[in-house]
């Protein structure tokens, strides 16, 4: 295929002083790479755990910005999140930001409960390419532990007959002390 040299002119297309012998794929636009990831992934069930997750574009978003598709994590009450579908970059910018927050609570042996995002496949009104990684795990772990249970010591019948000798002894020996 021949492209007259000139012809091609747009940010978004591959261009060269000659177009000769150029595939057409390399005339096509180049779709922005997005890929998801979330910081810290592992949570524990206490005020102020919160994993910030985000959504970044290998190009700057177009004006109108880019929306990019989510599969947001199933609800729980052991979390909660800000995050919505689908979620926009602002125009000029390569990123968006949402968080997820684990939910105090002093429940023990709740065990641990995950939050998995994703990104999805994109429409067509919104064309761009999932990138790796394009999904999240946050696990929000149980830190409240159940209280141990320890042994009350007791002493055998015998044992406590002895010792109600060895008291009364004790206060007859102290009473008779002038």
């Amino acid at each position: 295929m021949t492209i007259p040299s000139g012809t091609v002119s747009s940010p978004n297309f591959t261009t060269t002083d000659s177009a000769q012998g150029l595939d057409a794929t390399e005339c096509l636009p180049q779709l922005p790479v997005v890929t998801l990831a979330c910081t810290p992934t592992a949570l524990v069930d206490s005020p102020s755990n919160q994993a910030v997750c985000t959504i970044t574009s290998d190009t700057a978003a177009p004006s109108g910005g880019l929306s990019v598709a989510l599969t947001l994590p199933a609800a729980s009450g052991r979390y909660s999140t800000d995050c919505t579908d689908p979620i926009t970059i602002a125009a000029a910018s390569t990123t968006a930001t949402c968080t997820i927050v684990a939910t105090p609570n002093t429940v023990a042996g709740d065990g641990s409960v995950n939050a998995i995002m994703s990104l999805t496949t994109p429409s067509a009104t919104s064309p761009y390419t999932l990138g790796t990684p394009a999904s999240a795990t946050i696990t929000v772990n149980d830190d409240d532990r159940a209280g141990a249970v320890s042994a009350v010591p007791t002493l055998s019948s015998w044992a406590l007959s002895l010792l109600g000798l060895v008291l009364a002894g004790s206060a007859g020996f102290n009473r008779r002390r002038p």
